[in-house]
């Protein structure tokens, strides 16, 4: 069963970044060099470093190209192409079928949001649509934090930019959904 939840997993993430808006979005961001350098910033964020405006002078850089911005596009293809690198290692990680289960509804959950769901970062604070039902502390829906501070990893809770990510499961603090 795991094994087909990966798989549908995968297909959900596949299928959303073949989407026009997020192939456009995703070339430009290739047309501008930017992909490494978003790479590379997604692997150290955190609210507190300052990354975050780098990260935002990068996706209005891209949208510069792009007849229309679509709210939260960015944030979401930056989140899936993530989530797809770190799918492989979901079935290996020692946690139970339930926590890996999580995971693939937390992707699948980002690849075919509910309609309302925000993924813009600049309105994770303001509380809006399913987050403030869901009174997160984030306003992000269904998130699962380390730290209450990392946010390349927000829907998470886990570093997806390290090689042993059962390690980083492991010193993962604090799961809130």
């Amino acid at each position: 069963m795991l094994t087909q939840l990966i798989e549908d997993t995968r297909r959900a993430l596949e299928a959303s970044l073949a989407a026009p808006p997020f192939v456009h979005l995703a070339s430009a961001l290739h047309r501008r060099h930017r992909d490494d350098a978003c790479e590379h910033i997604l692997a150290s964020i955190t609210t507190s470093n300052g990354l975050q405006s780098r990260l935002k002078a990068i996706e209005d850089e891209v949208f510069a190209d792009m007849p229309e911005r679509v709210p939260g596009s960015f944030e979401r293809l930056l989140l899936m192409r993530q989530q797809l690198k770190a799918l492989p290692q979901i079935a290996p990680l020692p946690v139970s079928e339930d926590v890996k289960r999580l995971f693939c509804e937390e992707f699948q959950y980002v690849a075919t949001p509910p309609r309302g769901a925000v993924f813009d970062a600049a309105e994770t604070g303001r509380h809006s649509g399913v987050e403030q039902q869901l009174r997160n502390e984030h306003g992000l829906a269904r998130v699962v934090v380390t730290h209450q501070c990392n946010i390349a990893d927000f829907r998470t809770g886990v570093d997806l930019h390290v090689d042993d990510l059962a390690e980083d499961f492991v010193n993962a603090a604090e799961i809130i959904i």
